[in-house]
């Protein structure tokens, strides 16, 4: 789901009542309520909601990852990433 953050949690809850699996864009919602009715709505249905966040494990992103931890950059001040 593709949506504006802010109609994540209605329309996960939605697509659950129906019988499917969701896969929501990140960030999946602003606050832990709804989180908690997303994953409620999608447990009394037995459907699986899936968060996209694809680039958390990519090996660039974790090599960069470990090059600011390391404090071998220095100090971030921005980050701009182009696909």
């Amino acid at each position: 789901m593709a949506t504006l953050h802010d109609t994540h949690a209605d329309l996960t809850i939605r697509v659950a009542e129906v019988d499917r699996h969701v896969l929501v864009e990140k960030p999946i919602v602003m606050n832990l309520g709804d989180v908690d009715r997303m994953i409620g709505a999608c447990k009394r249905a037995d459907v699986k909601p899936l968060v996209c966040f694809i680039l958390r494990y990519s090996p660039p992103v974790v090599k960069a990852k470990e090059l600011i931890d390391a404090n071998v950059i220095g100090d971030i001040i921005g980050i701009r990433r182009l696909y």
